[in-house]
């Protein structure tokens, strides 16, 4: 008797682009013998800025050489709800729906896919930083542009409907892959089945430990985590604005470096580019794409704003100095990010804007002297890896679990 192949629908809103492959190991899904896996992408629900046409432009291309060269058979690209619907009437009952962006955001999508009988599963990624808004942030917002007080107000009337269609229909996902003792609780409460599993981050800890390579730069060195500020590079539908300016984020940046050449002039400064970043060199120095990883583990210092590869810092319990500037820091949701971070794993702070050099070098040297293993160990255990979830990559856990599953 022929056993039937389970249907893994991997459903995006995003552009299927080189990051996204890397960052979710969509090779091991499309390579594995016992899965059937389709790609959809939800090209609606977002307002594009009309100068980021472009970029769109060439990500979509890339995404159509993507699908050829990986021989992805079953791609679709989903113009509007009704042609969701249409697609998702198609879809045999039973088959698994892995929403990798939409789901956490619209419980109309998880109303949609159970309506049609899918199994939901939902990974938790990394669903951090975690910020709140009290009445003294509603004050500062009052007080700020009306750009500001908008973008606050649709994240808060996003968070109210989640929470009252939640309620209504009591809408529960099949199978939950939590990250960490955080996300237990809530994942028993809203899911049929609640696994352990880690985050994407965590599987590039793994692949870099079991390689037995020698440094990639010979030299001790300071790493700067880049964000592509000022503009953010995962915005080409976003209307928001720049965190900060190009003229005051090159100023701080700039002076910072020369401030650490000065003070630890045995040591490179180098930059992890940000995976989309359109840059070859990050204002002349020297500057290295898609190797962040192996970069942050033989680092000596590294300083960062709120990248989500502080995961990897921690893991690998590096020195970490944290960097705002004035612009950052009016900007309340930003700066909230930054502060989670800073609170979370009690890191070091500087204002590009404002710091003192004597101050820098004191800090530094604090930094290099301070044992943190019990705070990195705390959270790793709460948002990364809550030390149940087996040490296999994550593809290979969410793929055993679907063929075993009988829900």
């Amino acid at each position: 008797m022929i056993k039937l192949k389970k249907k893994l629908i991997f459903i995006n809103s995003f552009i299927y682009d080189k990051v996204m492959f890397e960052k979710f190991n969509f090779d091991n899904y499309i390579n594995n013998s016992l899965i059937d896996t389709e790609f959809w992408r939800l090209n609606f629900d977002h307002v594009i800025d009309k100068k980021n046409f472009k970029e769109k432009n060439r990500l979509e291309h890339e995404e159509q050489e993507l699908i050829k060269q990986k021989k992805i058979e079953k791609f679709r690209k989903i113009e509007n709800l009704s042609q969701l619907i249409k697609n998702l009437k198609d879809v045999k009952r039973g088959s698994f729906i892995f929403d990798i962006t939409l789901m956490s955001k619209n419980p109309l999508y998880i109303f949609l896919y159970k309506f049609y009988g899918a199994k939901l599963i939902f990974h938790g990624l990394a669903q951090f930083p975690i910020i709140s808004f009290d009445l003294k942030d509603v004050n500062k917002i009052l007080k700020k542009n009306f750009f500001e007080i908008i973008l606050n107000i649709k994240k808060f009337l996003i968070y109210f409907f989640k929470k009252i269609i939640n309620k209504l229909f009591r809408l529960k996902i099949d199978i939950f892959f939590y990250n960490g003792i955080n996300e237990k609780k809530k994942s028993q409460k809203i899911s049929k089945q609640s696994i352990s599993l880690h985050t994407n981050d965590y599987d590039k800890f793994l692949i870099e430990n079991a390689k037995n390579e020698t440094r990639f730069i010979d030299e001790n060195y300071i790493l700067f985590l880049d964000m592509g500020y000022p503009e953010p590079h995962d915005n080409y539908f976003s209307l928001e604005k720049p965190v900060t300016s190009e003229e005051n984020y090159k100023k701080g940046i700039l002076k910072l470096f020369t401030s650490l050449n000065r003070i630890y002039n045995n040591k490179k400064i180098i930059v992890a580019l940000h995976p989309k970043s359109q840059k070859e060199i990050f204002y002349g120095y020297p500057s290295f794409k898609n190797i962040t990883p192996k970069l942050i583990k033989s680092s000596d210092l590294i300083l960062s704003h709120d990248s989500l590869s502080l995961q990897l810092a921690a893991l690998w319990n590096k020195p970490t100095l944290m960097l705002f500037n004035n612009d950052m820091q009016n900007r309340i949701s930003k700066f909230k990010e930054i502060k989670w971070f800073i609170d979370q794993l009690k890191l070091a702070s500087i204002n590009l804007d404002s710091y003192k050099e004597r101050e820098l070098k004191e800090i530094i040297e604090r930094l290099y002297n301070k044992k943190k293993y019990s705070v990195t160990n705390s959270f790793v255990k709460k948002y990364i890896n809550d030390g149940e979830s087996e040490n296999k990559l994550i593809p290979e856990i969410i793929i055993e679990t679907i063929i075993k599953s009988k829900i």
